[in-house]
């Protein structure tokens, strides 16, 4: 069994616990976001319940800072996609309001508007 400690000041572990590691904050900023994955099924400390293999991204419209729980695997770090009042793009399989992928299916978004990928969404090339 495995638990995340994360109170400030000193932690001093029993006898049979092994402290594992120590871990650091992720700071987001307004152009980056984390994309994360549930390692197995469990509540969130937003209250979201998440499935084993569930991925979603967290951005600072959640959280400054973000430290990854015990059943959580930071993926990768998202940039934010900006466009232009003369720019657009094409987004392949985006996420509905279901928060699923919709497959095959296309997204135009046009211009002056930032956002992030979500998880299974691609750029059109």
């Amino acid at each position: 069994e495995e638990w995340l400690v994360s109170q400030t000041g000193a932690y001093l572990p029993g006898a049979y616990e092994q402290v594992e590691g120590t871990i650091s904050a992720y700071i987001l900023t307004e152009n980056m976001a984390l994309h994360l994955e549930a390692l197995q099924s469990y509540k969130d400390r937003f209250g979201v319940e998440r499935k084993s293999g569930e991925q979603w991204i967290i951005s600072i419209k959640e959280s400054e800072a973000f430290i990854p729980d015990v059943y959580e695997n930071v993926v990768s770090v998202v940039n934010i996609s900006t466009l232009t009042n003369r720019q657009y793009c094409v987004i392949l399989d985006p996420v509905g309001p279901d928060g699923k992928n919709r497959l095959g299916q296309r997204k135009l978004v046009k211009g002056e508007k930032s956002f992030f990928l979500q998880p299974g969404e691609q750029l059109e090339a």
